[in-house]
């Protein structure tokens, strides 16, 4: 294969079931994401600096051996994040080097340019798709950005992607959407002609302080609201904000989420 693209990969987490898609799963998590959720569980993945660099070629090389549980379960990978779905130029890459009895499936907020999902609309075998809450101030609150795109992008779905084929997650998010915010999402995604399924965000008690609001830091490395650090800020003030918020998160808190590989950064041209 001439020209294999290369990624980021932060973790490969092996013999997952039930939880990201059909079969017996290896869930590969890509580096980088567009979001800056209050109860992000690998929040050191959103620069996109961390991970082990592969090329497509070396990421199915490291999966053959998952081969026999795949075939035998209907299994097959899972990308997740970080938000995969900014990768899409890999995944497409990796499902036509693939074998074709693997399944692939994407974890993805749908927060992405919408030449993304549909790059990848030919070649996910499942979309499982974490829409936070579809009231627009509410998914700003709680992820710092808007939700245009995923509207935008459940649409494109709904009109491009067999129904089977994608799985919308409603959450409750603690301290931030209620039952009935919850519904109203439901009703909306289900009028799309998509399934849904619930569940509830786990926190830990820290991230409810005072005025029941997750804490997050500046770039002198004070508490303040994340929503103060954005696209606009010079990327120099960026990028030092994010060193030092991995850095606290390193020192103060245990790493929640699975990171297999060791975690290295990149060079600064990857901050794009």
């Amino acid at each position: 294969m001439t020209n294999p693209i290369t990624a980021k990969i932060a973790g490969i987490s092996r013999l997952r079931m039930e939880t990201d898609g059909p079969g017996i799963r290896t869930l590969v998590h890509l580096s980088r994401c567009p979001l800056l959720c209050r109860y992000c569980l690998n929040p050191e993945l959103r620069s996109g600096r961390i991970g082990k660099p592969f090329t497509t070629e070396q990421l199915l090389k490291e999966l053959e051996c998952d081969d026999v549980y795949f075939r035998a379960s209907n299994g097959g990978v899972t990308f997740s994040g970080g938000e995969p779905a900014c990768r899409s130029d890999f995944i497409e890459q990796f499902r036509s080097i693939c074998p074709e009895h693997w399944t692939i499936a994407i974890e993805t907020s749908l927060n992405v340019l919408p030449e993304h999902v549909e790059q990848l609309a030919g070649c996910i075998d499942l979309w499982i798709v974490d829409i936070k809450d579809l009231d627009g101030e509410i998914y700003h609150e709680y992820t710092g950005v808007a939700n245009r795109r995923v509207l935008e992008n459940l649409r494109y779905l709904a009109e491009h992607v067999p129904k089977e084929r994608v799985l919308v997650r409603v959450p409750l998010i603690p301290w931030y959407n209620t039952p009935a915010d919850v519904q109203a999402s439901i009703k909306v995604v289900e009028e799309m002609g998509f399934k849904t399924e619930t569940f509830t965000y786990v926190t830990e008690p820290e991230q409810s302080p005072g005025d029941g609001k997750p804490e997050y830091i500046d770039l002198l490395g004070d508490l303040v609201d994340p929503k103060a650090i954005t696209d606009t800020h010079p990327e120099g003030e960026r990028k030092m904000f994010w060193k030092k918020f991995v850095e606290r998160i390193n020192q103060e808190m245990p790493l929640m989420g699975i990171i297999d590989f060791n975690m290295t950064e990149g060079d600064d041209n990857e901050w794009d």
